[in-house]
Formats: structure tokens, C-alpha cells, sequence
């Protein structure tokens, strides 16, 4: 068996709703760099080192062990003091850390040696309160003023930042010490003596503060994690969700993974009179609510975790755009693209307040809504989600189509505004053939796709409360976009959609992955789904770790860059789910055989943001992607969507039915789910190759309400 590359990026990641913690493998934060502490959008200590009498400390091994926690080992280089040298790698010392609200902080040191030992431990750490937004650019402006106050007797620094009304403070508190601490000269300084073999400990604690908003550190030391709400948490998480059992062992751990990562990316946004779920993006720069992000996770996750669905739907439709706002780019009935919380935000220094910045979120929304409904059976839901998706509908009439002729374009009204709107929302991911961007309104492909989809399910949610009138009239409105869409887009000459329509509606006929996502919502014509699949399927876009963004032959194309070549493993899952739809069953599976080989080579099976898009051969393995986050939400739902690809499945709680239509391939040969929700209906069912065909057993539940039905029979309409 040839060796397996293991590939990652060269840090330490943990976080437990918006405080997240970034350091170097040592658990350092090095300055200046784009590590460090951070929450509500602000970045709370820039700047963390940890000395012996000056000296640092060599790293043996570290890493997270879970999503909250992490510890490190070290020990000593040699070390001089007024009683003599300390020989190196005779000292260990262990950091733990662990997030709950705040940061607690173990430092754990051993005397190794066969001496006495004593020395000044210096902890050296800095708070520059930047916002999360200039981190990332890499340009930091001080707007305010950072105060710094020591408690001698109560053994506390707080560290305050203000800006008129913005305040952000870290409070670091010394507990369980054996002698008191000082802090001079920038650093919180422990004079450590040790006979042979004795131990010494001291516990940090690092309080956050959001105005009069206090976020205390967990209480317990991390070796007691087991008495930490967490603990309890994860495992009520994997009591909800759906879990499997397959041979497959890489598949496997890729899908356990991707429950980890779910339940680490949930964040807890308070709405009216409780607090709702919403999938957080991606770490560590999308920590945050998202539109597209959270309402794509939410359909990825429709069969193992519905709740993210109701959570995106309240929050969002909470936030719906009420009025004009060109700065923003906000206009009635639209979804909004992202909201921050950082002091640019709160001085509306960028738009994110929020920020509607998106074409796509709104159809999304109706697609939820409707994923909901279906695997819930909650006629509840539509109620009182009606007006939201209304509001969207209109949305998409008066302003999602900017000039009159039936399609979807986007344009920013804003200084501060995106240039591109769909999900490949970098400035440079729209180009015609020869590389020269496309400036201006754009219809993409796929946002067609997406509001077509969006108006047929809400014509069948219109169909269950009773409104044929608005029924009728939302699948006359859905034919005749596909009737213009494949009339305007296809291109006879490749045999392959066009990318998009530019502002004087000329075809853009660079062959990107977004033609993908129109199996996905069903807007290709049946009878030219073979060639699209074929045409993903060549070498340029297919690398066999995923489809790429972009054409290898195009001469934009960059396998390093973010959305111009490399592969993104949530477009490879709705490409996988769409070709499925068209009944592509092999090639769906070869997609998911793609990203799951993919992710083996990730340190954790964690599948990140996005990789590289060069091509595999014998000795190669995927590439990072430097600054793509991990874990990230869309990343972690793709293993769920393609295994609904490969296992047909359709939820249908309002009727009572499950429906299946499972292809598994011989590298997946069987796959047990369990926990499987239909409404409050659970089901566990057994899937297995028999020869070239699949067959299924219901091994808990009712065995009438699961029935075998072609997905391209059913219109593909899966919930997702």
C-alpha cells in the first residue's frame, strides 16, 4: 500500500461559538501574523509567548483534541540560572486550552532532571484589538484606545480597548498558583522552583467582554473536560443526527468527521425568545451568520440534522431587508449575505450591518423552506415562514430581475459592494473566454437554476396551503424560464451552457463547474444532460480529487487560486447530487469517490474550505489551499449530500414516505443508516450491493413508509 501524504495547515485551530483561538503548532501567536484570540469579530490577543529566564520552549507535539480543546508539549532548551544550568530536555511543559465563552489556560511544568530547579516562567502576550476584516487585509488601523490595569491583590490584568461606544476587554485572571504572579514589562512572570520529579501548575483564565457583556472561561483545567458541558453536548448531537456503518473505512471517518465538524460549527444566535442554531461558515474568518453559506449547509444537512434548516430560516427571515439601502445593497424581500459584529461593522465603516450582498440567498431560502417542510412534515412551518417567502418571491421579481427579460442579474449599488454576487463571489471569478473579466450586471447560470427550483417547490408548498391560483401560476413562471434559459444559454457550437449572460446579453462561454449546479436544480434540458456530464467529466475539469471551478484549458486558470481552478468539495456535492437527479449514477459515485480520497489525505479526514486543482496521478495528493478554512460548514455537509446521491433518497414526511433509489458503487459496497428522521418518524436501514444492483432492509421503522422510487422519475426534487 503506497504511503498516504497527510496535509494540512501548520497551526492549532479550536473555538466554541464566536471565540475562536488560532496559534502555531507551539501555541504560540507570533507577531505579526494573522493568528490569534478571537472573538465577536475582533481579534483579542495578537501576541502570545512563553519563556524559561528569556529562553523559549522547544515544541515536542501538539493539536486539538476536540473542536474546543488542545494541548501541546514541550521542553526546555538549556536554560542558564544563578544556580547553575539547566540542561536541555530535562523540563516539561504541557499548555492546555480550552473555550467555552472564554479561555481557560493550563501550564503544567515537570522537573525531569535528578536537581533542584528554579527559574522566571514568563508568559508574554499582547492585545491589539483589531478588526477581524483588517486582519485578513493585512492593513490594521488603530481607531481607539487600549488601557491596561494589574490587580496585585485579586491577581487579574484586564486589558480594555474603547472607541466612543465600542468597548472590547480581556480580563486574564492567575488561579491555582503556587506563588503569586507579577506582571511587569508586558509579561505576567512565575518563579518556578522544583525538586526532582515535583510538578507545577497554574491556571489561566481569560475573560472576554463585549461592553457590559462578560464571557467567562470554563472553570474546569482541561484533563477534567469530562465534566465540561461540551462532553455532554456532543454526545446529545450524535443522539439527533443520522450516523452510518459501512466497510468503507475512508468513508467513514470522513462522515463521522463531518459530524464533528457540524456540531462544532453550530452557533447560537438569539432570536425573540430563545436561541436558534445557525451553521457558522468556516474557521477562522466565518464565524459569523451567513445567507448562501448557511442556507446551502442547512439543504446538505436536510437528512441528518433538519434543525439547522428551522434555525437558518428564523434567523434569516428575521433579518430580511425591509427597505432600500444602496450602501448595503439591501432592497425589500432580499436575504442578507453576511453579518458582523466587529468595530467596523458597529461604525458602519463596511456594510456588513448586515450586508445583503448576495443574488443567490433569496431563491436559497424558498429552497429551505420547502427541505424543511418535506423532511419535517411541519405545515406550521410554511405559515410562518409565508410572509419571509413571499417578500423573497417578490424579490425576485421586481429586483432579482434588474431589467425586465426573465433572468436573474446582479449588480452592487455600493462603493463598498461585491463585484460578484453568486457563490464564486471573488472579483476576478467571471471571465469571458480570453480572461478578461466580465464587468457589470450578470446573469449566471446557476442563479436561473436556483430560482426555477425555488418557484417549483413553492408552488407545491402553495399547493398544500390551499392557494392553486398562485400554484398554477408559479409552475407557468418555471416552465417558461426553462423554455428561455435553454434557449439563451445553450451553446450548440461546445455542446455546453454558457457560464452567464453579461450585461449586453451575450453568452460568457467560459466552462466553469457552475453548469453543474443547473442539474442540481433541474433547469438542463433532459436531453442534453449527457453532454454536460460528459463535458464536466473530461480532464480539463474533472482532476480526479473533484471537478474544478474552472477549465484547466482556460487561460485563467490557476489550480492555487480561489475560484479559478481550485476544487471546492460543496460544488462537487451538488454537481454529484444533480448529475444523480439526471440518472449519472456512476459518475455521481465517481465524484464522491473523488472528495472522499481527497479527504483522507487531510489531517482528520477534515475537509477543507477548498484545495488546489491539480490533476492526480500515481504519486501526487491534494494540495491546501493557503488560508482555506477548516473546518468550514459547506465543506463538512458535502459527505452528506453525495451519500444522498448515491442512496436516491427523498424525504416526503407530509405523505408519510421515504423514498429511496440507491446506487452504491462496488468501492462503497454497503452503508447502514441510523437514526434517519422522517417528521418524528426514525428509521434504520441497511443498504448493500447485490451483484450490480442495490438493495435495501428496514431494520427500524416502518418498512410500508420506505418505497423504492427513481429519483429522475420523481423530478429529482430531493430536499436539497
Amino acid at each position: 500500500m503506497p504511503f498516504k501524504v497527510q496535509v494540512g495547515p501548520p497551526q492549532i485551530a479550536i473555538h466554541q461559538g464566536q471565540t475562536v483561538l488560532v496559534s502555531e503548532p507551539d501555541g504560540q501567536i507570533n507577531w505579526p501574523s494573522d493568528k490569534g484570540l478571537y472573538f465577536l469579530d475582533t481579534r483579542i490577543v495578537s501576541s502570545w509567548a512563553i519563556y524559561a529566564n528569556g529562553e523559549p520552549w522547544e515544541l515536542l507535539n501538539g493539536g486539538p483534541v476536540n473542536y474546543y480543546a488542545a494541548r501541546i508539549f514541550l521542553t526546555n532548551k538549556s536554560i542558564a540560572t544563578e544556580d547553575g544550568t539547566i540542561l536541555p530536555r530535562t523540563l516539561g511543559l504541557t499548555i492546555g486550552r480550552s473555550i467555552s465563552g472564554g479561555l481557560h489556560e493550563d501550564l503544567d511544568i515537570t522537573n525531569n532532571s535528578m536537581k533542584p530547579v528554579r527559574f522566571q516562567l514568563e508568559i508574554a502576550f499582547r492585545c491589539d484589538f483589531a478588526d477581524i476584516f483588517e486582519v485578513k487585509s493585512g492593513h490594521i488601523v488603530r481607531r481607539g484606545q487600549i488601557t491596561t490595569e494589574w490587580s496585585e491583590a485579586r491577581q487579574r490584568l484586564r486589558t480594555a480597548y474603547s472607541n466612543q461606544d465600542f468597548h472590547r476587554a480581556v480580563t486574564t485572571s492567575v488561579s491555582h498558583a503556587p506563588c503569586k504572579a507579577v506582571s511587569a514589562n508586558g509579561r505576567l512572570s512565575f518563579e518556578v522552583a522544583l525538586q526532582p520529579n515535583e510538578a507545577w501548575h497554574v491556571c489561566l483564565l481569560y475573560t472576554l467582554e463585549d461592553g457590559e457583556q462578560h464571557f467567562q472561561a470554563p472553570h474546569d483545567c482541561i484533563g477534567q473536560s469530562h465534566k465540561s458541558h461540551h462532553a455532554g453536548t456532543m454526545a446529545e448531537w450524535l443522539k439527533a443526527v443520522v450516523k452510518i456503518e459501512t466497510s468503507n473505512e475512508e468513508f467513514y471517518r470522513l462522515f463521522r468527521q463531518a459530524l464533528e465538524d457540524m456540531a462544532a460549527l453550530r452557533l447560537p444566535i438569539r432570536g425573540t425568545d430563545h436561541v436558534a442554531f445557525l451553521p457558522a461558515a468556516g474557521l477562522p474568518w466565518f464565524v459569523a451568520p451567513f445567507g448562501r453559506d448557511s442556507l446551502i449547509v442547512s439543504l446538505q444537512n436536510i437528512l441528518i440534522y433538519p434543525e439547522f434548516a428551522r434555525g437558518a430560516l428564523e434567523i434569516l427571515g428575521s433579518l430580511q431587508a425591509k427597505e432600500e439601502d444602496a450602501y448595503r445593497d439591501a432592497e425589500p424581500g432580499k436575504i442578507l449575505h453576511e453579518l458582523r459584529y466587529g468595530e467596523l461593522a458597529h461604525f458602519k465603516l463596511i456594510p456588513h450591518t448586515p450586508y445583503y450582498g448576495t443574488a443567490d440567498a433569496t431563491p436559497l431560502y424558498l429552497m429551505t423552506l420547502h427541505a424543511a417542510w418535506r423532511a419535517t412534515g411541519d405545515r406550521e412551518l410554511l405559515e410562518r415562514h409565508l410572509q419571509t417567502a413571499e417578500g423573497c418571491l417578490a424579490w425576485i421579481d421586481k429586483y432579482g430581475d434588474r431589467d425586465g427579460d426573465g433572468f436573474q442579474e446582479y449588480q452592487t449599488r455600493s462603493a463598498a459592494g461585491y463585484e460578484n454576487m453568486a457563490w464564486k463571489d471573488s472579483g476576478d471569478s467571471v471571465m469571458y473566454p480570453d480572461g478578461t473579466l466580465v464587468r457589470g450586471p450578470k446573469a449566471l447560470c446557476e442563479l436561473q437554476g436556483y430560482v426555477y427550483d425555488a418557484w417549483l417547490r413553492m408552488a407545491e408548498i402553495y399547493d398544500e396551503l390551499g392557494n392553486k391560483r398562485r400554484a398554477n401560476a408559479l409552475r407557468k413562471k418555471a416552465a417558461a424560464l426553462f423554455k428561455r434559459f435553454n434557449e439563451a444559454f445553450w451553446d450548440e457550437k461546445s455542446g455546453f451552457y454558457a457560464f452567464a449572460l453579461d450585461g449586453e446579453k451575450k453568452k460568457v462561454l467560459s466552462v466553469v463547474s457552475n453548469v453543474g449546479q443547473c442539474l442540481w436544480s433541474g433547469i438542463i434540458a433532459p436531453e442534453r444532460a449527457e453532454q454536460v456530464v460528459k463535458r464536466l467529466m473530461r480532464k480539463d475539469m474533472w482532476s480526479g480529487w473533484g471537478i474544478r471551478t474552472l477549465s484547466a484549458d482556460h487561460p485563467s486558470f490557476n489550480p492555487y487560486n480561489y475560484q479559478t481552478g481550485a476544487v471546492w468539495p460543496h460544488d462537487n456535492s451538488l454537481i454529484a447530487l444533480g448529475m444523480r437527479r439526471y440518472g449519472f449514477a456512476a459518475e455521481a459515485a465517481a465524484v464522491a469517490r473523488d472528495i472522499s480520497g481527497a479527504a483522507s489525505h487531510f489531517l482528520l479526514n477534515q475537509l477543507p474550505e477548498l484545495y488546489g486543482g491539480l490533476q492526480r496521478d500515481p504519486t501526487s495528493f491534494p494540495v491546501q489551499y493557503l488560508g482555506a478554512n477548516v473546518p468550514q460548514a459547506w465543506a463538512a455537509g458535502t459527505p452528506f449530500m453525495l451519500l444522498q446521491a448515491m442512496l436516491g433518497l427523498q424525504q416526503d414526511a407530509p405523505r408519510g414516505k421515504l423514498y429511496v433509489d440507491p446506487a452504491l458503487p462496488d468501492w462503497l459496497p454497503d452503508v447502514t443508516l441510523f437514526d434517519l428522521r422522517l417528521g418524528r418518524r426514525r428509521f434504520d436501514i441497511r443498504f448493500w450491493r447485490d451483484g450490480k444492483d442495490t438493495v435495501f432492509k428496514v431494520l427500524k421503522g416502518k418498512p410500508d413508509a420506505v418505497e423504492r422510487m427513481s429519483v429522475a422519475l420523481s423530478g429529482g426534487v430531493t430536499g436539497a
